[in-house]
């Protein structure tokens, strides 16, 4: 069963050329997970394969880009698949819009597991997002 997660809209304090050119390099992201939430085993600027404690190893890949508006990914390495996008706006000077998007494959039991802790992932890291020093 494909669901979808999207995160609320939140405003960043950059201009959308900047956060889509951090955002598209995966190599940040060594630097903006914690270091007692995951372990980056690979980190490219395409891709980044990551271990969560008790959760296992798994790895995001970028698929698709449109410049200054949308970073889509997919999962590699992961018992779900899984796409991912970022999608950016410019919304006045030196401010942007932004907003995260998920489709996860999951069986509906899991769903019922899972579901409130999917929508308040993806809407913290929405706010995390928005909080960067671009």
């Amino acid at each position: 069963m494909e669901v979808k997660y999207e995160s609320k809209i939140v405003d960043v304090e950059q201009i959308d050329e900047r956060i889509f050119s951090f955002l598209s390099d995966l190599s940040h992201l060594g630097s903006l997970i914690p270091a007692d939430k995951a372990k980056i085993i690979e980190s490219t600027s395409d891709t980044c394969v990551f271990e969560i404690p008790q959760l296992g190893k798994f790895g995001i890949r970028i698929v698709e880009k449109d410049p200054f508006k949308l970073i889509k990914l997919a999962e590699i390495e992961s018992k779900h698949q899984f796409n991912f996008w970022i999608q950016i706006k410019p919304a006045g000077y030196y401010r942007s819009k932004m907003r995260l998007s998920m489709k996860i494959d999951i069986n509906p039991v899991m769903k019922m597991m899972v579901n409130k802790k999917l929508q308040d992932f993806i809407d913290q890291a929405a706010d995390q997002l928005s909080k960067l020093p671009y």
